[in-house]
C-alpha cells in the first residue's frame, strides 16, 4: 500500500479494512458516544469513522493532509471534505470541539507541527482522539495495512509527543487485537 489516501480507500474497501473499521468504530463510539451539537474535525483518513457522529454533530468535516493526496471516497452525508497542509489548517482558532486524528500522525512530515495546529483549532474544552499504530503491536509489522506505514509510536512516545504540544493525555487504549490477515 502506498502512502496515498487512495491506498487507504482501497484498504478500507477490502475485507480486512472493513473488519478494521468495524473494530475501531466500536471503540470510538464507546469513547465518544454522542457529539450532539458539536463541531467535529476528522484529520488524516477519518472518513470511515465520521459517520458515527455525522447525524448528531453541528458540523463534521474531513481533512486530508496534502502529502496523502486528495481523497476519493463516496461517504454520503459528510458536511465537507478538505485538502490542506498539515501545518496550516484552513480553520480559525478555536473552531472545533472534537478532533479525530486517524492515519495522520504516523504519516505526518512534522508530527509536532500537526499537533500544534490541532491545538490551535481545538476549543479550550475540546478533545483530541488519536488513532496511531503501536510500535509494539502486530499491525505495525505488516505492510499490507495502513498501520504498517509511517512512524509507529510506543505508548510512552505518543504521550511525550502530545505533552510537548501542551495536550494532557487522559487515556490510552488499544483497539485492534485481531491479527491483520492478508486479503
Amino acid at each position: 500500500m502506498s502512502g496515498e489516501i487512495h491506498g487507504l480507500v482501497r484498504f478500507y474497501a477490502a475485507p480486512a479494512g472493513a473488519l478494521t473499521a468495524r473494530l475501531l468504530r466500536r471503540r470510538l463510539a464507546g469513547l465518544w458516544p454522542r457529539l450532539t451539537g458539536l463541531s467535529v474535525l476528522g484529520l488524516g483518513h477519518a472518513e470511515p469513522y465520521l459517520p458515527l457522529w455525522r447525524d448528531d454533530a453541528a458540523r463534521c468535516i474531513a481533512l486530508s493532509p496534502a502529502q496523502l493526496g486528495p481523497a476519493r471516497f463516496s461517504q454520503a452525508g459528510l458536511s465537507a471534505s478538505v485538502l490542506a497542509e498539515e501545518d496550516a489548517l484552513p480553520f480559525a482558532d478555536l473552531s472545533f470541539d472534537r478532533i479525530l486524528l486517524v492515519h495522520g500522525l504516523e504519516a505526518a512530515e512534522n508530527a509536532g507541527r500537526l499537533l500544534r495546529e490541532c491545538w490551535r483549532v481545538l476549543r479550550d474544552d475540546g478533545r483530541l482522539l488519536v488513532v496511531a499504530p503501536n510500535r509494539r503491536g502486530i499491525w505495525a509489522q505488516f505492510d499490507h495495512t495502513p498501520f504498517g506505514h509511517g512512524q509507529p509510536y510506543s505508548p510512552a512516545q505518543i504521550t511525550k509527543l502530545l505533552q510537548a504540544q501542551m495536550f494532557r493525555v487522559e487515556r490510552r487504549d488499544a483497539a485492534l487485537y485481531v491479527p491483520p490477515f492478508t486479503p
